[in-house]
């Protein structure tokens, strides 16, 4: 696979993990959260360093928001509340946790496309990935 496949896939998973965590805030039901066929972003053929370079920028956000969605489960985790089963809490914390896990789902097959890269350093911002 191009470098151009390779980013275009890895940012319609990282679509996916932002809708994930979206939905995840919004403790919204996993069945109902839309999901990303396309890449969000445009990728020439070959990809250049640059275009690597505003992937991963957009990237280190969606790690963000997935760190502290993670901070709001820990804290869920920790009350060990529990609802009744007729209780609209209970089935939001299924919905949170559900679409977290979700998106770490996404995010393992994201890596691995950015990690099949191969990214010289110390070369023009312009120069093509292999």
């Amino acid at each position: 696979m191009d470098s151009q496949n390779y980013l275009k896939t890895a940012d319609i998973f990282k679509c996916n993990v932002d809708q994930c965590n979206h939905t995840s805030r919004i403790a919204g039901a996993a069945r109902d959260r839309p999901r990303c066929n396309d890449p969000k972003m445009e990728f020439p053929n070959p990809s250049t360093l640059q275009n690597f370079k505003c992937f991963v920028k957009s990237y280190a956000g969606t790690c963000e928001d997935q760190a502290n969605n993670l901070k709001i489960i820990g804290n869920l985790l920790k009350e060990d509340r529990y609802f009744e089963n007729n209780d609209q809490r209970k089935q939001e914390q299924v919905n949170i946790i559900q679409n977290m896990f979700d998106g770490f789902k996404y995010s393992a097959p994201l890596l691995k496309n950015i990690f099949s890269l191969s990214i010289p350093i110390n070369v023009d911002h312009d120069y093509p990935l292999p």
